[in-house]
C-alpha cells in the first residue's frame, strides 16, 4: 500500500502569478515539500507546467493534478473539459 501524505499547491507564484518563475524555483519547493515528509503535491483545478511535472518526477514526489473548473456545466463546457484532459493526458503522459 501506498499512504498519500500530501499538500494541496494553489500553483500561485509570489512574482508571476500562474507562471512558475523557474525550474530551480520549483526544485525548492519541491525539496521543501519532500523535507516536510510530503509524498504528494495536488495541483490545485489546473493542468501543471510541464516544467513542474518534470522536477518532481526527478525529485521523487507524485503530482494529483485536475481538469480545470467551470462555474457552469454546459454542453460547450463539458465538451471543452473533455477537449482539456485529453490534451493533458497526451502531453503528460
Amino acid at each position: 500500500p501506498l499512504f498519500l501524505i500530501g499538500a494541496l499547491d494553489q500553483d500561485f507564484y509570489p512574482e508571476s502569478s500562474y507562471t512558475p518563475p523557474s525550474r530551480e524555483f520549483l526544485a525548492d519547493q519541491v525539496d521543501k515539500a519532500l523535507h516536510m515528509g510530503l509524498n504528494c503535491l495536488r495541483c490545485h483545478i489546473k493542468a501543471p507546467d510541464p516544467r513542474y511535472l518534470d522536477v518532481a518526477d526527478e525529485k521523487g514526489i507524485l503530482v494529483w493534478d485536475e481538469l480545470p473548473n467551470w462555474l457552469k456545466l454546459t454542453e460547450a463546457s463539458a465538451a471543452r473539459g473533455r477537449e482539456t484532459i485529453t490534451k493533458m493526458i497526451e502531453r503528460d503522459y
